[in-house]
Formats: C-alpha cells, sequence, structure tokens
C-alpha cells in the first residue's frame, strides 16, 4: 500500500498479488489493487477486483464509478453506462463521472441521452470545457451542425485550446457550407500542428469548394508529402485541381496515377476522356470513355462526348450510334437531339435533322440556335416560307445576332421579296456583319 501511495505501481501491483496469492481477504488490499490495475490500465483485471468488492463486500458508488471507468477504457460501454448510473443513483454529482457516461451513450451513438449527460456535467461545473466539446459532438451526430459550433465555440472560450476542437468545428462549418470559416478554422489546426495531415485534406476541400484551385492543390502536395503512400483519391483530387486550374498535362499526370493504384477508377477515365477531347486527341477520349463506360458509367454526358470524339475521329455512323444512346437514356435532354440534327445536317438529311431540331425546340422554345439551323434545313428542302418563320423567332429571341438578318435576308430574296431582303441585309451590317455589304451593294442599288 505504501508503494501504491508512492506511485510505485509495477511494485506494488507485486506485492499485492503476493498478499491475494497467499489467500488474503482483505478488502483493503482488492481495492487497493483494483486501483493499482487501473493506474496500469490494465483495465479487465481492474474488473476482475471490482466485481469481487461489490459482489462480496461492498457496492458502494465509488467502486461502481470506479468499475464504469474501467469498463469503458475497455469499450464495453453499455455495461459502462448501468455503472456509472448507479454511482450516481447512489448520491456522486461529479461532472466528471456525467461527462463519462456522456462518452458511454456518445459512443454507444446514444446522442440526445449523451447530450443530456454532458449538459449536467456543465450545470455542475459551467467552466467544464471538455464537457462543451463532446456536447457539440454529439449534437454534430445528431446533424445540428449550427448548435454543435455554439458548443465548440463554448468549449475554446471555457479555455479548450486543443487542434481537434478547431478541426471538429471546422467539419461542422463545412456540413454548414461556410467554407472561409472552416478554412480559418483548418489553418488554425495547421498552425498548430505542421503535419496534420487531415487538417490539410480537409482545407484542399474547403479550398476546392471556394475554387481557390491553386491553394488545394498545395495542400494535397503537403498531402502527398505526409502520406506513406498516397492514395489513388489524392491523385485524382490533384488531378481535378489541375483540370479546373487549366493545366491540361498536370491534369492528365495525375489522372494516370490515379487510374493505375485504382486499377481502373471509372471518373478518372471519364474526366481523362475530356481533356483529351479538348485536346483534339480523338482516339484516345474515345477508349477513355469506352473504359469509364464497361465500368458503369452510364450517362448521357458520356455519350455526348463520345459522340463529339467520333464526330472529331470522322466516324459519324458511330458518333450517331452514341448520340442514339444518350437519347435513349434521357429523352428530355435537349443537346443529344441538337447533336444527331447537327450531323444529319452536315450528311444532308435534312427532314431528319428537322424532326431532331422539331424536339430541341420543344424542350426549350427559346433556343435561338436551334431555329436558325432549322430554318437552314427547311431552306436546303426549298420551303423559304416556313424558313422565315423560323428566323422571325430566332429574331424575336436574339434581336442583335447579325447572321440571323442576313439569313432572313437571304431567304426573302429567294422568296423575290427583296425590299424585306434588302432591309434585313441592312441590319445585318448594322449589327456587325460586313459581308452583307456584298448583297446589299449587288442586289439594293
Amino acid at each position: 500500500i505504501c508503494r501504491y501511495k508512492a506511485k510505485d505501481f509495477a511494485n506494488a501491483l507485486e506485492n499485492l498479488d503476493h498478499a491475494v496469492a497467499r489467500g488474503s481477504n482483505d478488502a483493503a488490499v482488492f481495492l487497493t489493487r483494483a486501483e493499482v490495475l487501473l493506474a496500469l490500465k490494465n483495465y479487465s483485471r481492474a474488473v476482475y477486483d471490482l466485481d469481487r468488492l461489490i459482489t462480496q463486500m461492498d457496492s458502494s458508488a465509488e467502486l461502481y464509478y470506479k468499475r464504469g471507468t474501467a469498463r469503458h477504457a475497455l469499450g464495453d460501454y453499455a455495461l459502462a453506462a448501468l455503472d456509472l448510473e448507479k454511482a450516481i443513483n447512489r448520491g456522486i454529482r461529479d461532472p466528471s463521472l456525467f461527462e463519462l457516461l456522456g462518452l458511454c451513450r456518445y459512443e454507444s451513438k446514444n446522442y440526445q441521452h449523451a447530450i443530456n449527460d454532458f449538459t449536467r456535467a456543465i450545470r455542475l461545473n459551467s467552466k467544464f470545457s471538455t464537457s462543451y466539446f463532446h456536447r457539440a459532438d454529439s449534437k454534430a451526430g445528431l446533424g445540428d451542425f449550427a448548435a454543435a459550433i455554439q458548443d465548440y465555440n463554448a468549449a475554446l472560450t471555457s479555455g479548450m485550446r486543443d487542434g481537434i476542437v478547431y478541426q471538429r468545428r471546422g467539419l461542422a462549418h463545412v456540413e454548414e457550407g461556410n467554407f472561409v470559416s472552416a478554412i480559418a478554422d483548418f489553418s488554425e489546426v495547421i498552425r498548430k500542428d505542421h503535419q496534420n495531415l487531415a487538417a490539410y485534406e480537409q482545407r484542399a476541400l474547403c479550398f476546392f469548394k471556394t475554387s481557390r484551385y491553386a491553394e488545394a492543390a498545395q495542400d494535397l502536395h503537403m498531402v502527398e508529402k505526409l502520406s506513406v503512400n498516397p492514395s489513388a483519391s489524392l491523385y485524382h483530387q490533384l488531378a481535378d485541381c489541375y483540370r479546373h486550374m487549366g493545366d491540361a498535362e498536370k491534369a492528365l499526370g495525375y489522372f494516370d496515377k490515379t487510374i493505375q493504384l485504382s486499377e481502373g477508377d471509372k471518373d478518372a477515365f471519364f474526366k481523362r476522356a475530356f481533356i483529351h477531347l479538348e485536346g483534339h486527341r480523338y482516339a484516345q477520349a474515345i477508349a477513355d470513355f469506352e473504359n469509364a463506360l464497361k465500368r458503369g458509367e452510364n450517362t448521357v454526358p458520356l455519350f455526348l462526348g463520345l459522340g463529339q470524339a467520333h464526330i472529331g475521329n470522322g466516324d459519324r455512323q458511330s458518333a450517331i450510334k452514341a448520340l442514339n444512346m444518350a437519347i435513349e437514356i434521357d429523352p428530355k435532354k435537349g443537346n443529344s437531339y441538337f447533336n444527331r440534327a447537327l450531323l444529319q445536317e452536315d450528311e444532308k438529311e435534312y427532314a431528319s435533322a428537322i424532326v431532331d431540331y422539331n424536339k430541341v425546340i420543344q424542350l426549350n422554345a427559346n433556343d435561338a440556335v436551334a431555329l436558325y439551323n432549322r430554318a437552314n434545313c427547311k431552306a436546303a428542302l426549298g420551303d423559304f416560307g416556313a424558313a422565315v418563320s423560323d428566323m422571325d423567332e430566332a429574331i424575336r429571341i436574339d434581336a442583335r445576332n447579325s447572321s440571323y438578318y442576313k439569313q432572313r435576308g437571304n431567304f426573302y430574296y429567294r422568296l423575290k421579296q427583296n425590299e424585306k431582303a434588302c432591309f434585313d441585309w441592312r441590319r445585318a451590317v448594322e449589327h456587325g456583319d460586313a459581308k452583307a455589304r456584298f448583297q446589299l451593294d449587288t442586289y439594293c442599288k
């Protein structure tokens, strides 16, 4: 016992074990050994001694408190909570006890009861900063992030300045969509601990969400530096940053790493395909779109992109097949019909193109470009009157587009309505189409 009081726990335990082995039934021996075992964090043996004391000798509040503490440390939260409740029912009013009971309930995801326990701890000691912190975590567990932020603030005000408080508050700010405040919190975590990998990751996400891509990339490079084995997800995020920054070369490099480490990330194939498409590397774009498709990216944007890649590669039939798939997936996406109509128009399949432009206009009556294109198809089929009607609508929607006036003038001319044709050609010149002056000089003397 003297060694225990002197905190010589290892030798104290040896002496106490000898005493028990020689047949001692003295409660003081078992109580002291339990306390020594708690100090040495040998919780399972401590529980054994406390069981004996409670069952055979004493069932005081303090013993339940100690056993509850040991059971909590062992992760046996349900039994720990029962012990702690018995300690409370026997008269202990210690804020640390209520906090420990709250932690048991928090770990069991019983957040509302945990909040009640932390609140009781705070009522006993309004400066009990850790209870504000744990209550904030519980409120976050319930999805009440605004209330959680208030408690994280109270924890800081009460003196708990650990980085974890700023980090958790930052996460709550993220959930609230307040990325600027989150950045400030994660920055404070990093100021306190330059090796905090999670804080760099979290701040990078916030930078990305606020379109601060260069700063996001800088933080992600710190994550790469601090990581033993950088993940495919990290390289995917870096690729996204460089893609948004317009650095196609670096974005491609990081998508390559993502695909290599993940053994085929469909999103990485999908995004890399668009970079190849923008760079006019059509064959590579097609390969990436097809790899994304094989892995489940069966979406309208994929087939639209694949269609564009086939067009660039000179394979119009494959492009039409891709657009047909886009339309099959979502018949209400005007872009699919529009792109297919363009292909049909290029192939001089004007009647089919008109059908698709009809669908585009049905989905969006104010699509002036579709009206303009449909007018050209109608004119190609010799229906100049219908073509003029479409141009009337296009001009109503976009009255400053010089091409619309010039083309309507051309249609009027074909209808032998020269006065109207000359009027439209003048408007085209006024709106910036200098080439329309040729028609004026030639036909409107």
